[in-house]
């Protein structure tokens, strides 16, 4: 319930400041008076300033969710969930979520109302999704879908990190290894070459020189490093850019057909829950667009949800953008000739899903052994340039005149 703050001046014209609920507010001038006080001013009082929570996993949110159709279908009321799973997580970032979503609703907003004051923690298509749960009636349902969804988007998150931390994991051994000879072993050994007077084999010329280049420029080297990932940052915020950098991706020979395959699992998924909930199919086009994460993907779905909103069916307003694979649009006209349309979706979102598997497993298969020979040529080229260097230090000691009498 709201609190308000008041000030009020005695007689003698001292001044006084205190609370009232709004129950009590409208007998506030009454009972001032009775003490000899004169109202001055009346304002709600601002909401405490919030306190802070780590935004919640996926994996975390998909428990809340689920918990809270568990809950709700149950029959226990939407507040005595929230006061529940509040208390289940008591102090910690979805509890204290749970709590302010208590206190939200008990003031007169909507569920979804509620959860779009979080955007860090409930994105559009949550709101969404329960916004129509909410209209036709079926929360719980609506709740059970989310809870599925994200289940699955952890999931697939889970197999995007899989398939590019091994790869960068290795590159960043090479350029480590790279930057350590380069800097701390090169230098030591021209040092001790240049010392004993011996002959500098041809390996380990280039190999100084280079060292020599990258220590006299690596700030510009840094520099350039830092401006490509700026760069490639600043083109996710530019249209343009954007679809030139994902157009680029998905032609890439093994990260091509997993960012592919993973943009297209992600479109059915969405469109699926959002369609399923009882989103309006323009509505549910402009949510999804911002979750497939490629840009050639996004522009399609913009023209077509204004196609359909023209009156055109979802498979001739796809189609018409060419973005599309023939699969994709065979099973999505089925679908609405049947008028089945999510349950397609979900069909495409499985087979979809099982070929991004496919395509990181390749990936993995291919990569790995690569990157592998690459560290393996490096270290033998090293190891060579070490030792010749080495045997060139011991043939100048030993050709070395000894000094003494």
């Amino acid at each position: 319930m709201p609190e308000f703050i008041y000030r009020a001046v005695d007689q003698s014209g001292r001044l006084h400041r205190g609370r009232m609920d709004a129950d009590a507010i409208g007998l506030l001038s009454e009972a001032l008076r009775a003490k000899g006080q004169f109202l001055l001013k009346v304002k709600e009082r601002a909401e405490a300033t919030p306190v802070r929570y780590q935004t919640p996993s996926l994996e975390q949110l998909s428990l809340f969710t689920s918990n809270l159709a568990t809950l709700l279908r149950t029959g226990v009321s939407l507040l005595a969930s929230l006061d529940a799973l509040a208390r289940q997580e008591k102090g910690r970032g979805l509890g204290i979520v749970a709590e302010r979503l208590k206190g939200e609703i008990g003031r007169g907003l909507s569920l979804a109302d509620a959860l779009a004051k979080h955007p860090r923690v409930f994105t559009p298509v949550y709101c969404g999704v329960v916004k129509a749960g909410e209209k036709s009636g079926s929360i719980d349902l609506a709740l059970r879908d989310l809870a599925a969804y994200l289940s699955w988007q952890d999931a697939l998150r889970g197999e995007v990190r899989k398939a590019v931390s091994y790869p960068l994991l290795l590159v960043s051994g090479i350029v480590a290894l790279a930057i350590f000879m380069m800097t701390i072993i090169a230098p030591r050994f021209e040092d001790l070459l240049a010392a004993v007077g011996g002959e500098t084999p041809a390996s380990a010329t280039f190999f100084f020189e280079g060292s020599r280049a990258f220590r006299e420029s690596w700030e510009l080297l840094l520099a350039l490093a830092l401006t490509g990932l700026g760069c490639f940052w600043l083109s996710g915020r530019a249209p343009l850019l954007r679809q030139w950098r994902d157009g680029l991706i998905v032609r890439l020979p093994l990260v091509g057909p997993v960012a592919r395959e993973v943009a297209l699992s992600r479109f059915a998924r969405n469109l699926s829950v959002l369609l399923r909930s009882g989103v309006s199919v323009p509505q549910a086009m402009s949510q999804t667009r911002r979750l497939v994460g490629n840009a050639s993907l996004e522009k399609a779905l913009i023209v077509s949800g204004r196609s359909v909103e023209r009156g055109e069916t979802i498979h001739d307003s796809l189609e018409a953008t060419g973005a599309f694979p023939p699969l994709v649009m065979t099973m999505i006209g089925v679908g609405e000739i049947a008028g089945r349309l999510t349950e397609t979706l979900e069909t495409v979102t499985e087979y979809y899903d099982q070929s991004a598997k496919r395509a990181i497993e390749k990936m993995l298969a291919a990569s790995g052994p690569l990157l592998t020979v690459l560290l393996g040529v490096l270290v033998t080229w090293i190891a060579i340039t070490v030792f010749s260097t080495l045997y060139s230090v011991i043939g100048g000691l030993g050709g070395a005149p000894v000094s003494g009498g």
